[in-house]
């Protein structure tokens, strides 16, 4: 009879314990949830709330947008340089100074970020004005525009040079808008540019002039403004364009540029010598 009780009780063990483990009050017991884990930790709770509060306050006040927001970017040569972020509807997200004469520049006017590009523009100018920045020698700006969208950027740039009338009227009656290249940046030029303290726009300019004549130094054209720049480039061009239309075995061994007029011109020197010597 005796182990025939301790069988029964060996067997109903397992039984009692499911019993037990099943019940509510074991359950209430016993389960942790996220509540009770904070409850016990106090410290550590108030730590991640003032982490997010701190992050959620940097994220709200930060003035720098969305990269989705960015529907294009303006590089603007004043002699100070700029990069500007509009939306779609033109007004502006960000402005960064590119030189040390753009931060110069901007210390005297109020943030231009959320101002519409227009007045931002009007003001810029204005301020090179009264800076001579631009004055009536040195009257040219040189811009470029770089868009996710290409067709963007020929928008962007016809509407700023439509601005062009009325930034004469307000400001400077011979003033100009040129464009450049500043788009598909390199990291060498972008140090070039920086370590010379210009813009990738006036660097490739520079070096465009310095390969179609070697004569010209660096750091001479780094001092030049926009406008004398792109004069001299478009005479360099123009130059060229008339030396590859000759035939190499035309061109004078005597000739240092290696140019001559096309072969149906004759220049006034040699046509001079021609009357001379038939008479």
């Amino acid at each position: 009879m005796k182990q025939r009780i301790l069988d029964a009780a060996h067997t109903d063990v397992p039984d009692l314990r499911d019993a037990i483990k099943a019940s509510p009050r074991f359950q209430v017991r016993t389960k942790v949830n996220l509540w009770s884990q904070l409850r016990l930790r106090p410290l550590q709770f108030a730590s991640l709330l003032l982490i997010f509060a701190v992050a959620l306050t940097v994220w709200l006040r930060s003035p720098a947008p969305l990269v989705s927001d960015v529907y294009a970017t303006i590089y603007l040569e004043i002699n100070p340089t700029f990069e500007i972020d509009i939306n779609a509807d033109y007004d502006i997200l960000e402005v960064r100074p590119i030189n040390t004469e753009a931060s110069s520049l901007l210390e005297g006017l109020e943030s231009l970020q959320g101002q519409h590009f227009n007045i931002a523009l009007d003001q810029l100018v204005e301020r090179a004005v009264t800076l001579e920045y631009l004055n009536a020698e040195r009257p040219v700006m040189m811009l470029d525009v770089a868009s996710r969208q290409v067709e963007n950027r020929t928008t962007v740039i016809d509407r700023v040079t439509e601005r062009l009338p009325e930034l004469r009227d307000r400001h400077l009656p011979n003033i100009d808008i040129v464009e450049g290249d500043a788009r598909n940046q390199t990291d060498e030029e972008t140090d070039a540019a920086v370590s010379h303290d210009i813009s990738v726009m006036r660097l490739r300019l520079i070096r465009e002039i310095i390969a179609l004549d070697e004569s010209y130094r660096f750091e001479t054209l780094v001092h030049w403004d926009v406008g004398k720049l792109r004069t001299l480039l478009e005479t360099l061009r123009e130059r060229q364009d008339t030396d590859d239309s000759i035939r190499p075995d035309d061109r004078p061994d005597d000739d240092p540029s290696h140019i001559r007029p096309p072969n149906n011109e004759t220049p006034d020197s040699d046509s001079d010598s021609g009357i001379g010597s038939g008479g």
